[in-house]
């Protein structure tokens, strides 16, 4: 978070320093919206599937409910860095994605950018409780990941409308984006016995593609000397194969008797529709 908040310091220092090559150069965007998120699941095996337990049990359209704060601001004439922080129910900006265009002629422009989106996995103990029968789980509370999702991207944008008040853009992201890494224990004692286990997972960092094509449309209302107000509207739609992989050290009663694998777990269809409306300002 610390790195979160000096990093959007510095885009924003950057902004105060660019040049200012006439009116329309910086924008500041407030909406609300959704997020769908598929996930295959695959039948219960052997082995942990955590992506198995990622919108296991999600039975509604808006599985997140999101708020994005946008600012946009030109670097140059033809240089454009768009910075997104966006934030969910837990109300921390943790979620971000930015990006800089730079503008080939009136109706295209070329962008490379980053993001970092979250997502949860829950429940994934009862994996446990049902492999291993004849123990139990010495923490028996529901376990949550935030799962963190980093990746990075190239994307052709196009304007088909442009308008003194409207405009229309199309953007097609194409990137690489892994799940960062995360750790977790579980205890385990031998029911009717006093033999104990720890099982340890550490999951390891592995980029894979994804696409990710996104719309907005945005409409003037009104405009003040050298401000404009208006309504935005947006969505995209983020499709990937994903999979998660890790370490699994298993120990019985002491550290000296353990036993490690590296477990490939199958890749999940993994899918993220989003919707928001909102308002823009520009000056």
């Amino acid at each position: 978070m610390k790195q979160l908040i000096a990093f959007t310091l510095l885009l924003l220092s950057i902004s105060a320093s660019a040049q200012n090559p006439g009116a329309g150069n910086k924008a500041f965007s407030f909406t609300f919206g959704g997020a769908n998120l598929k996930v295959k699941q695959y039948a219960v095996g052997n082995d942990l599937d955590f992506l198995n337990y990622m919108d296991a049990e999600s039975d509604y359209f808006v599985d997140y409910e999101i708020v994005k704060i946008g600012y946009k601001f030109k670097i140059d004439t033809k240089t454009t860095m768009d910075i997104r922080l966006l934030v969910m129910s837990d109300l921390l900006p943790d979620n971000f994605d930015i990006a800089v265009y730079h503008q080939i002629n009136r109706l295209i422009s070329v962008g490379a950018g980053t993001m970092l989106y979250k997502n949860y996995i829950s429940n994934f103990e009862r994996f446990i409780s049902d492999k291993y029968p004849d123990y139990y789980l010495v923490d028996e509370n529901e376990k949550q990941w935030k799962q963190y999702d980093l990746g990075f991207y190239l994307t052709p944008v196009f304007i088909p409308i442009n308008t003194e008040n409207f405009s229309t853009t199309v953007k097609f992201d194409v990137g690489l984006s892994s799940f960062l890494r995360k750790t977790d224990v579980f205890p385990l004692k031998k029911k009717l016995s006093n033999e104990r286990q720890l099982h340890h997972y550490a999951t390891k960092m592995a980029f894979q593609p994804y696409i990710n094509p996104k719309i907005a449309a945005s409409l003037i209302i009104f405009r003040v000397k050298n401000t404009s107000v208006g309504v935005l509207a947006g969505s995209s739609f983020f499709y990937a194969k994903r999979r998660v992989n890790y370490e699994r050290t298993l120990q019985t009663w002491t550290t000296d008797n353990e036993v490690s694998d590296l477990v490939k777990t199958p890749k999940h269809s993994f899918s993220r529709l989003e919707m928001d409306l909102g308002l823009f300002v520009k000056w």
